[in-house]
């Protein structure tokens, strides 16, 4: 240790005086000062160095001889003066305290008084034009020792580097603990050559020494900035740009992988407190302000992570920031336009409780400040006076604008201001309020992208659920598809009626799409937001149409438990569609014609009729005109109705329509069923475009629906919709029997009558040469031969086959019409409607198998059903069974156990039928 007492020459006199008997021969004050060349207004230094001796022995030494000799000469050979006796203990102490000072672990100066001597390191440079070089000096990976090996190692390891870095230290290098791990070394009069290689040379020498006995070895990286010479002349001193300079390349060594050594090279500044090092403005030297600042970024931290909301961030921030730091006033702006912002979140003086949000009425000066840190995106600051009023002290405010960066995009900027004599913030604030801003502006801009998404997300939600709205009213409702300009004319016409209220008629055969030109002319009326309700009057029993159409009321029949509206009712307001308007029964198509022509209804058991606005649309695929005339539809009724009519077209007549009508179906059936397929190939569109389409857009339908159901691929082609398998398959036995192949009978001429016996047939024109019951007779003369022959413990029921074809085929024969195929058979419509589900649900359970020989009853069974519309009053159902009665008879008189089985009925049953068909033959016999 060495002690420097600085001494005038006027306290030093018992130094240079000695005794005359020295022999010195300097007995006068002026002599002694001239010999030593000094002045009286001169100093010089005195330095002492301690070896063994303890410095406190040898000032109580020091001391004691003062003590033994006079005030102004001692008689002792090293006796001295009590100043400066006084000089030394004075000097021990400032020792002492500058030992306080020192870093506890490091035992190395520390950051106050490294930014000090940084200081006078410059303002030296500066006036001798030298240049001066700072070092950043940082261990890799240091903290593993902290977390690996504990504190307390980490404490001795970096006492160690510390003692091995300042023995690595050339004489004139000063080295301070910068904070942290991170050491700082002031290079004076160092060029930048000789700083870099300086601090290589310390890179590789500290990278081969050991810490802890050799437990530990690490890398260093180091950032150097130098103020050279010809930098003097345009710069004044500037601490925290060379403290900005050595962090900056201090943080591109650590970027580059570190242990490495990088120079500072100039690459323009965003801002005097941009970038600057690492520990600055949180870290500082005062504890009272780094307990502020930590307790800020914590609170705001928690804020940011537990509110997504952006303006309760921005709210929250404004609010902390006024709490700490007491501005007069703080806001927080967003970006809205170029050169435009919109105020978030506001403050004024202390807490209160006022809103967050308020006004700022900011002066043209400040506005340009914040329009200028937006702009530049850098820190601004701006003093001004302000008005002096009675009893003000204050004389101008300081303002600050710091903008909040995030994504490479100033989305605002914070705006404080203050009295300068109350509200002044130091560098260290002013990095803290950048750091805390762009940590905010990354939390505001987080919550703006997510608001985005969520709105975003909204919107296609709300997209999505229109998508599929409107796709189930899609798949709902079958939508009009045509190019044809048959249907362009037939359009024409709808849109010029729909606007009005006349009743409208549509007739066209079955499957032409009447049901969705009756709804698209309701979607083009006035109605349109109204009900649109669909009669279908062939599937309600006729004793029920008149309930259904006109309503009831409670206890009008029996088992009329409540009231109910008819279908007229729940139309009020908007449209009825009466579909196969044909099938009403006359004392129904009574009240019809009242309510069409009246506007007027009376439920079933009311005596009261009530008014009721809706509009009426029939459909038919019958010749209501000829049926009027026979009698067989009420003639006034059908005129009422027939005020426009609108003829639907068949599809083989309107070839443009079939691919397009295909493509609808295709997609529409593909939603439906989740299936692939959207296209058809080109060879699936020409069988489309050839086929005769009888059954119209109905068959169309159906065919397109078959083959997306069993498709897997994205394309249909000509096999998959079968259509050729339906022209070329084999004659049906009607058309063997005839002795006409089906495809001669289909496209034959109609002009050539003797060449469609089908046809013929199909209208109740039998020839001559056929009898249908003869050959049903001898047709089920063969089926009991051949089933008593193949009897094996399995008998067949001839009798339910022969039901459920004759159900089959009549159903098949008036297009599905209950009324009249139960008519045309003879038997109740809810009998035949029994028997019509019970056939289906054999023939979708595969119970329909039947004996080999049974295909050559189709043809009879056929013959039979078409022909009995020339049978007035037969009852074709009973007549079949009697026949079949009567083969079993003959063939099998005695055996009722085998006759019963055959005939599909219990035994009693058979006993009964066997009873009255004897009876029936004695009778006629008689």
């Amino acid at each position: 240790d060495a002690l420097l007492i600085r001494l005038f020459i006027e306290q030093i006199e018992a130094v240079l005086l000695a005794e005359e008997d020295h022999g010195k021969g300097m007995t006068r004050r002026a002599d002694m000062m001239q010999s030593s060349g000094l002045t009286a207004n001169e100093a010089v230094w005195l330095g002492l160095r301690f070896s063994n001796t303890p410095p406190t022995q040898l000032l109580q030494a020091l001391q004691l001889s003062c003590e033994t000799g006079t005030t102004t000469r001692t008689t002792e050979p090293n006796g001295l003066p009590w100043n400066l006796v006084y000089g030394f203990y004075t000097t021990w102490h400032l020792h002492q305290l500058a030992d306080l000072l020192k870093d506890p672990v490091s035992h190395l100066p520390g950051r106050v008084e490294f930014q000090a001597r940084l200081k006078q390191s410059l303002v030296a440079a500066g006036d001798k034009q030298q240049s001066v070089a700072l070092a950043l000096i940082n261990p890799d990976d240091f903290g593993l020792i902290n977390h690996q090996l504990g504190r307390n190692k980490g404490d001795l390891a970096l006492r160690e580097l510390a003692q091995q870095l300042q023995s690595s230290l050339r004489k004139s290098d000063t080295l301070f603990r910068y904070g942290g791990a991170v050491f700082g070394m002031i290079m004076q009069a160092t060029s930048e050559q000789e700083a870099n290689m300086a601090a290589e040379r310390l890179r590789i020498s500290m990278s081969q020494h050991t810490l802890l006995n050799g437990a530990v070895r690490l890398t260093f990286s180091i950032g150097v900035a130098v103020y050279g010479k010809d930098e003097w002349k345009c710069r004044q001193t500037d601490v925290t740009e060379m403290m900005r300079r050595a962090d900056q390349a201090l943080n591109a060594a650590k970027l580059s992988g570190g242990s490495c050594t990088t120079f500072w090279e100039p690459g323009g500044l965003a801002s005097v407190v941009e970038n600057l090092d690492r520990l600055n403005g949180i870290f500082t030297a005062d504890t009272e302000k780094d307990y502020r600042n930590m307790l800020l970024l914590w609170d705001m931290v928690s804020l940011i992570t537990s509110d997504p909301d952006g303006q309760a961030i921005a709210s929250a921030f404004v609010e902390r920031l006024n709490a700490t730091f007491k501005p007069r006033r703080i806001g927080l702006y967003e970006s809205v336009e170029e050169e435009e912002f919109n105020l978030l979140a506001a403050c004024r003086g202390h807490p209160t409780d006022q809103p967050a949000k308020t006004s700022l009425s900011l002066t043209d000066s400040q506005r340009d400040l914040l329009h200028k840190a937006m702009r530049e995106r850098r820190l601004e600051r701006l003093r001004e006076p302000i008005k002096q009023r009675k009893g003000d002290i204050e004389k101008s405010i300081i303002a600050y604008a710091v903008p909040l960066i995030a994504r490479e995009q100033c989305l605002g900027c914070l705006y404080v201001d203050g009295p300068e004599a109350r509200f002044m913030l130091d560098s260290s604030d002013l990095i803290f309020f950048t750091t805390l801003a762009d940590q905010v502006a990354i939390a505001l801009d987080r919550a703006k992208l997510a608001s985005q998404w969520l709105q975003q997300k909204e919107s296609e939600s709300q997209q999505l659920r229109q998508e599929v709205r409107g796709l189930r009213n899609a798949l709902q409702h079958s939508r009009l598809v045509y190019h044809s300009p048959q249907m362009h004319a037939v359009l024409d016409v709808l849109r010029r009626i729909a606007p009005t209220e006349a009743t409208v008629l549509i007739t066209g055969e079955s499957g032409t799409g009447k049901e969705v030109l009756a709804r698209t002319l309701h979607e083009q009326s006035q109605r349109n937001k109204q009900p649109f309700v669909t009669v279908d009057c062939g599937a309600i029993a006729q004793s029920l149409m008149d309930a259904e159409l006109f309503g009831r009321v409670k206890g009008a029949y029996t088992g009329a438990q409540e009231a109910a509206k008819g279908r007229i009712m729940q139309a009020e307001c908007g449209t009825l569609f009466l579909d196969e308007i044909g099938e009403l029964p006359l004392e129904v198509q009574s009240k019809l014609l009242r309510f069409v022509q009246e506007k007027e209804i009376m439920p079933v058991g009311s005596s009261v009729s009530r008014k009721v606005d809706v509009r009426i649309i029939a459909a038919t695929n019958r010749d209501l005109a000829k049926e009027s005339a026979a009698g067989i539809f009420r003639q006034d009724l059908y005129y009422r109705l027939q005020v426009v009519t609108l003829i639907a077209p068949p599809l083989r007549e309107r070839p443009d329509d079939i691919l397009p009508l295909a493509y609808y179906f295709l997609e529409k059936y593909a939603v439906q069923n989740d299936k692939a397929a959207r296209l058809l190939s080109p060879d699936a569109e020409a069988a489309l475009l050839s086929h005769p389409w009888t059954g119209n857009v109905r068959e169309l339908q159906n065919r397109i629906l078959q083959a997306v159901v069993m498709s897997d691929s994205e394309e249909i082609d000509s096999s998959g919709l079968e259509l050729e398998a339906a022209e070329n398959k084999p004659p049906s036995p009607v058309h063997q029997a005839i002795g006409i192949p089906l495809k001669n009978a289909m496209e034959s001429p109609p002009s050539v009558k003797a060449e469609r016996p089908f046809q013929d047939v199909a209208k109740g024109q039998m020839p001559e040469k056929l009898d249908p019951w003869d050959m049903l007779r001898k047709e089920l003369g063969s089926q009991v031969t051949y089933a008593v022959s193949k009897c094996n413990g399995t008998t067949h029921p001839l009798g339910r086959w022969l039901i459920s074809d004759l159900v089959m085929v009549a159903d098949r024969a008036v297009d599905g019409n209950a009324r009249r195929a139960s008519a045309l058979l003879g038997m109740a419509e809810t009998t035949y409607r029994r028997q019509l589900d019970k056939a289906r649900q054999e023939a979708l359970g595969g119970q329909t198998v039947r004996s080999d020989d049974w295909s050559a009853m189709e043809l009879v069974v056929t013959l039979v059903v078409h022909n009995a519309g020339s049978s007035s009053g037969e009852r074709l159902i009973d007549q079949a069974s009697l026949l079949l009665l009567e083969q079993v008879l003959l063939q099998l008189p005695e055996n009722d156990t085998l006759g019963s089985a055959l005939l599909g009925v219990t035994k009693p049953t058979f006993l009964r039928r066997k009873a009255s068909f004897q009876k029936q033959q004695c009778q006629g016999s008689g």
